[in-house]
């Protein structure tokens, strides 16, 4: 044959192949002289498709070891009371004594929050996930993280996105156990390479910064009939919900996740619905909730402790570093406000005075 004889490998070599050069492509990123390769142009001496390739690897040894280091987080199970059964821990990373501890020994105002969200920028578009109106997706960014993403161009428009912020970090700064949020910053070119014409056309309209939630592999979906909750950590969920809300907890769909043993509260974009309708806002402020559906009323839950923990933590101060963390560009030209400051201070006047308010309460209670 002109120009050499080709060779095709069979099937069965190929994954043998690639888990070779994976192990070649980790002993190369952990190897010193490999960061002038990593980190600076490649030499001269270097040809540079070999250049390409040794990045390649490296990065992709890179993102083995995130995931590795992932799953190799130590998971604590407790037993539950009844057989077979698991106790979701009462808040994200701390142990339960530490968590009870937390929401006891808290009673001054919470730290004012210095951070921004983190921003990162989509790479690739791996999956849809064809849950709720919003058709959330799979991204991969350049961080060689994976995020659970909400786009901007979805049906339920930007207010879905501020509300996830709001509530997402409220929870986050009360001690409840949130994954990460990050801006991510989707460039619509994406959308060429996307066959689904459905899924196409909401990436094409969802340029620009949209909001990520850290993927948290081999999660599974809050079982009530399966998982245990204490009565301290759901009536804290609980409290929160009926401060924020929030309509999208309910045994049908619980929106809690099991990571490593461990509960986490996600997709708080049905929280604050004062926001759809401003004019009417200061109705919503002694607005009862009903949580005869919640996911964890049947657990007993504590309000009278989370009441006395929360309570006090929920000032202007804390609001305002929250409301803090959303971009201008979510805020803008909304009706009837002038400036995005100024939607901000409408978000803290309401639930300040929801907090102060409290005659929702008792209904909570039932």
């Amino acid at each position: 044959m002109p120009g050499g004889t080709r060779f095709r490998l069979c099937p069965p070599v190929v994954p043998l192949i690639k888990i070779y050069v994976v192990k070649v492509g980790v002993r190369f990123y952990k190897n010193e002289a490999s960061q002038r390769i990593r980190a600076a142009t490649p030499p001269a001496s270097l040809n540079f498709r070999a250049s390409v390739i040794l990045r390649r690897v490296a990065i992709g040894a890179m993102g083995l070891e995130r995931v590795q280091r992932r799953l190799a987080a130590p998971a604590e199970l407790c037993a539950g009371e009844g057989e077979g059964r698991q106790t979701a821990p009462p808040c994200g990373r701390l142990s339960a004594a530490a968590a009870e501890g937390a929401a006891t020994r808290r009673v001054g105002p919470v730290p004012m929050l210095v951070r921004v969200l983190k921003k990162v920028i989509a790479t690739r578009y791996v999956l849809a996930l064809r849950e709720g109106g919003s058709l959330p997706g799979l991204v991969e960014a350049d961080d060689l993280g994976m995020y659970v993403v909400k786009f901007i161009g979805a049906g339920q428009g930007r207010k879905t996105l501020v509300a996830e912020v709001v509530a997402g970090e409220l929870g986050r700064a009360l001690g409840l156990p949130v994954p990460e949020l990050a801006l991510v910053e989707f460039d619509a070119v994406i959308a060429r390479g996307e066959p689904d014409q459905e899924v196409q056309e909401l990436l094409k309209a969802s340029g620009g910064l949209n909001l990520g939630m850290d993927f948290l592999p081999g999660s599974l979906g809050f079982d009530p009939l399966t998982f245990e909750a204490d009565p301290g950590f759901a009536g804290r969920v609980l409290w929160f919900d009926a401060l924020t809300g929030n309509v999208d907890r309910s045994w049908r769909n619980p929106n809690m996740l099991l990571w490593h043993g461990r509960p986490y509260l996600i997709d708080h974009g049905a929280t604050l619905i004062f926001h759809h309708n401003w004019s009417g806002a200061d109705r919503f402020v002694g607005r009862a909730y009903d949580a005869a559906d919640h996911v964890l009323s049947g657990f007993s839950p504590d309000l009278a402790a989370a009441d006395e923990a929360f309570a006090p933590l929920v000032d202007e101060g804390l609001l305002r570093s929250v409301v803090g963390l959303v971009p201008d560009e979510w805020l803008v030209d909304e009706p009837g406000f002038d400036a995005p400051e100024d939607v901000r201070e409408a978000y803290v006047r309401h639930l300040s005075a929801r907090v102060a308010d409290r005659s929702w309460l008792p209904g909570v209670a039932g």
